[in-house]
């Protein structure tokens, strides 16, 4: 999608109306920039700079829990299993 966004003053402060489809589901969103891109995201878009996942995907992934294994979880040793089987999914496309 590449749509205009309506941008107006509410007293000192700008508010862009965004169109229907880039709405957010969320009362707030993060805002950075990138270069001269202003870039909104909801909270939940935060990316997991390590594997590459969204975090509410990587954190669904952790509260999952192990399959019968009482021991804690070796969370440098999950990314890397991520990474690698995002990897092997890359190469299958």
């Amino acid at each position: 999608m590449n749509d205009m966004a309506r941008v107006e003053w509410a007293g000192d402060e700008q508010v862009v109306r965004l169109p229907p489809g880039y709405r957010v589901d969320a009362a707030e969103v993060r805002v950075t920039r990138d270069g001269n891109r202003i870039v909104l995201e909801a909270p939940d878009g935060r990316i997991d700079s390590a594997t590459g996942l969204p975090m509410v995907e990587l954190e669904r992934l952790l509260d999952e829990g192990g399959e019968g294994e009482d021991e804690p979880w070796d969370v440098d040793e999950i990314k890397r299993e991520v990474l690698a089987e995002l990897a092997a999914e890359r190469v299958a496309r």
